[in-house]
């Protein structure tokens, strides 16, 4: 469950993910995808923020529309989803039931990473810690 610092994933591109690729092959600093593509997700007041990257090496430089996004490491739970992605928020279900189960609570934004290219297998992560322990009341006898 304990996952490294994804300091290498480097690259935040804020466009459809189709675009991303080609905005890769325009920068001037000749990148290379040191990793599958990923999406995080961050809620705000209006709907969701999607952040679409690539893990690249140190050698990036933020430009432009391409700026640095870095995933957290820490503990984080992560399941696979294989299938049609419009049913990929069952998967999210799972991972919420699973952390309060086990005494767990979201830590962060979650991600997704499609280690196919996008071409139908997609893993889930949310990063995690324990839920605070409530402590237990006290029964005073007189």
């Amino acid at each position: 469950m304990e996952s490294q610092d994804l300091r290498n994933a480097g690259l935040k591109v804020t466009h459809p993910r189709m675009r991303v690729l080609q905005l890769l092959e325009t920068t001037d600093q000749h990148l290379t995808a040191a990793g599958p593509p990923f999406a995080r997700y961050r809620a705000t007041r209006v709907g969701l923020d999607v952040t679409a990257g690539l893990p690249v090496d140190d050698r990036f430089r933020p430009s432009g529309r391409v700026t640095a996004e870095l995933l957290p490491g820490g503990p984080a739970v992560t399941a696979p989803h294989v299938g049609d992605h419009g049913t990929v928020g069952f998967t999210y279900e799972t991972l919420q039931e699973w952390l309060a189960g086990n005494n767990y609570q979201p830590a962060g934004d979650p991600w997704e990473t499609y280690p196919d290219g996008g071409a139908g297998q997609t893993l889930v992560t949310v990063p995690c810690r324990p839920r605070p322990a409530h402590p237990r009341p006290q029964h005073i006898r007189p």
